[in-house]
């Protein structure tokens, strides 16, 4: 996942828990800029909360992900193989018979 302290007020918080001490208030989102330093930290923590919730549900549904995609190419795979075997032995009986297959 991103992290980026630079302009992220929670990726920054995170690192430095003070920072909401250092800031002013024009430095701040409009929508904290009202709020006391106990809102601010409760707002953040908040957000971090579920930006948390997120990103594990993100990285579950990944996981997922690739597990369906391994499957589908698995799947995909074998059904190619059998498609390939049995056009190579139909090719081959025909071929025994006297038919002749153009290569595309």
């Amino acid at each position: 996942m991103y992290k980026n302290s630079n302009w992220d007020l929670i990726d920054k918080m995170e690192e430095d828990s003070t920072i909401l001490n250092t800031l002013s208030q024009e430095e701040l989102p409009e929508i904290m800029q009202k709020m006391s330093l106990e809102e601010q930290k409760a707002f953040l923590l908040g957000n971090q909360r579920k930006r948390n919730i997120f990103k594990t549900q993100i990285q579950e549904l990944s996981k997922k992900r690739e597990a369906f995609i391994s499957k589908q190419q698995k799947t995909t795979n074998e059904e190619n193989a059998l498609e390939n075997s049995m056009l190579e032995a139909i090719k081959k009986s025909a071929n025994e018979k006297g038919f002749k297959f153009e290569d595309k």
